[in-house]
């Protein structure tokens, strides 16, 4: 992970404004869906550009199948199912 050098603070709603030059970096538009990732074992917070049609675990786009309301991708059912 790159440290950019870059601080914000929370405002008074509890809302962080993303640097115009990350926000173009990661190719994030005006009214686009931003997901939002935490580890719990590292405290790390993480943005992903949120593409509603992408695998729930990985977010590739390639090769999903339909399944309990999300999708899923070829590669990672394969290694689900190895984990049983």
């Amino acid at each position: 992970m790159k440290n950019t050098g870059m601080r914000r603070s929370l405002d008074f709603y509890g809302r962080i404004v993303i640097p115009k030059e990350m926000r173009v970096s990661m190719g994030f538009n005006l009214g686009d869906s931003v997901e939002y990732f935490f580890d719990n074992e590292t405290g790390v917070v993480t943005l992903q550009k949120s593409n509603d049609v992408s695998c729930k675990i990985c977010g590739s786009i390639e090769e999903l199948t339909y399944f309990n309301k999300s999708f899923l991708c070829k590669e990672c059912i394969v290694e689900l199912k190895g984990d049983l």
